[in-house]
């Protein structure tokens, strides 16, 4: 990740090195058009953009659950939970998205995410509406 914020409440501007693995089952012999999935990152900061802000070493892991719903819609749960081993503090947000396929090309959906604990200073709440086209 390259450091792209000139303010410290914009990001971290640290170059980061990001190894990530994720899985993905589908559990729809028991649940129609569910899946299920796990992504786990740890992100360390490399090198020095700007030696006055803090160092980068965070692991982090969002378990998916996603629902295909009727007549394209889409419901899913994606938390992406944080582990701060320098300050030893964690985020774990609820978070919920619902969407649909608006035509066979586009995707609208909104996403809703609020802090369980507020530990690390990242959002306390936030909205997302997204528009996706797919080429």
């Amino acid at each position: 990740i390259f450091p792209t914020a000139a303010k410290a409440q914009m990001g971290t501007g640290k170059f980061q090195f990001v190894p990530s693995g994720v899985v993905k089952y589908d559990v729809g012999d028991w649940i129609p058009g569910a899946w299920t999935a796990l992504l786990v990152r740890h992100a360390v900061d490399v090198g020095e953009a700007q030696a006055n802000r803090p160092s980068v070493n965070q692991t982090i892991v969002q378990p998916f659950l996603n629902f295909d719903l009727p007549r394209e819609w889409f419901l899913t749960f994606s938390p992406e939970m944080r582990y701060d081993w320098q300050r030893t503090d964690w985020y774990m947000p609820f978070n919920v998205e619902v969407g649909t396929m608006v035509t066979r090309r586009i995707m609208m959906s909104i996403e809703y995410n609020v802090a369980i604990t507020k530990d690390l200073p990242l959002s306390k709440q936030d909205v997302e509406f997204r528009v996706g086209y797919f080429f």
